[in-house]
């Protein structure tokens, strides 16, 4: 058992859900208060002396504050090995990176940060999770089928259509300069559900278009399963479809919006991580 993790994060439904799974088990953590500034620059507030083994941060749903949080954590703790399991979606991801000196000691989720992290999950594999939450949705098997709505969710599709036994199609992404155009593979016209597989969802990009592009097709039935959402509107084009997801970060309140609790196994995958990684 580690001796003392440090955790940082937002208050927010998932880091609530963390800390109970952390005291179910009688996990020796100390929370970081975390202030921020009516000016937007943020502090480390008080914590204890003593030995410790780790520093975990948590998701913020802005990834400016998670990246301001980690250069405080990062100048507090030089040496302390450092994890932060979520990184949210942001353009600047190459600064982020660079934040890091020594990436040996850098555990992270693997979204977008695969090519300068060493990841202790990745995001396929996550499809045990997802498709035991879509053992509660009602659909043929032999009319369904899971999208890769482009070449970046090869993996991820691939391996949904494994766990759940389902043929697997990718579509080809085309950007346009305000607009994401994904065009569809000659899918059979005897599939009548689709299960879309992408990382996040957000306004205006792959999986609303992909979404468009099955409505066009003619597709009865749609389930999105994305890792997080990170829009919190709902686009006119996500109307009628099932969405299912971690309950990582906060999403749109909507009945068809189905999170799937992942607190207990983050915490699993975190003690399993050797010391000094």
């Amino acid at each position: 058992m580690r001796s003392k993790i440090l955790v940082a994060g937002a208050d927010s439904s998932f880091c609530r859900s963390f800390f109970q799974a952390v005291e179910a088990r009688g996990v020796c953590v100390e929370k970081i208060p975390i202030k921020t500034h009516s000016s937007g620059e943020m502090e480390l507030g008080a914590f204890s002396g003593g030995a410790k083994d780790l520093v975990l941060q948590l998701p913020f749903l802005s990834p400016n504050k998670t990246f301001l949080c980690a250069q405080l954590l990062n100048k507090k703790f030089p040496v302390l090995p450092f994890c932060i399991p979520f990184v949210p979606y942001a353009r600047n991801l190459e600064s982020f990176s660079a934040l890091y000196s020594d990436f040996r000691k850098i555990q992270t989720f693997d979204f977008h940060m695969s090519k300068t992290s060493f990841p202790f999950l990745r995001d396929e594999d996550l499809s045990d999770f997802f498709a035991k939450a879509l053992q509660g949705f009602s659909f043929d098997e032999k009319t369904t089928f899971v999208l890769g709505p482009d070449k970046g969710s090869l993996r991820r599709a691939t391996r949904l259509g494994q766990v759940l036994q389902l043929p697997v199609f990718i579509a080809e992404k085309k950007r346009m300069e305000r607009e994401c155009l994904v065009s569809l593979p000659d899918i059979p016209p005897s599939f009548r559900t689709c299960i879309v597989r992408d990382d996040i969802l957000d306004s205006g990009e792959t999986l609303e278009a992909a979404i468009t592009s099955l409505k066009r097709m003619g597709i009865f039935r749609i389930i999105a399963v994305v890792t997080h959402v990170l829009s919190s509107d709902w686009d006119p084009s996500l109307q009628g479809i099932d969405l299912v997801t971690l309950d990582i970060f906060e999403g749109p309140s909507q009945s068809s919006l189905f999170k799937i609790p992942f607190a207990d196994f983050l915490l699993s995958r975190i003690l399993d991580l050797p010391r000094g990684f």
